[in-house]
């Protein structure tokens, strides 16, 4: 008996956390070890993702900078 995944997309990913958490506590991560090109092509498309559900310059930024610079101290 085959085991039932969801299928996920990136706006699934993406919408039930930031209206719960916010977008202050998101934070945009991959596990890809595999090759530049695919890299710039996830990030692609995470980007447009967070652009079609209307998020504001800013807040795309904490999901895929800030927090991460806040939390890792990356501007120290």
């Amino acid at each position: 008996m085959a085991a039932h995944l969801p299928t996920l997309t990136l706006p699934g990913v993406f919408v039930p956390p930031l209206p719960a958490r916010g977008p202050e506590r998101v934070l945009f991560g991959t596990d890809s070890v595999t090759t530049a090109p695919y890299r710039t092509w996830i990030k692609h498309q995470q980007v447009r993702t967070l652009e079609e559900l209307g998020l504001s310059d800013g807040d795309r930024d904490l999901v895929l900078r800030g927090n991460a610079v806040r939390i890792f101290h990356l501007d120290d």
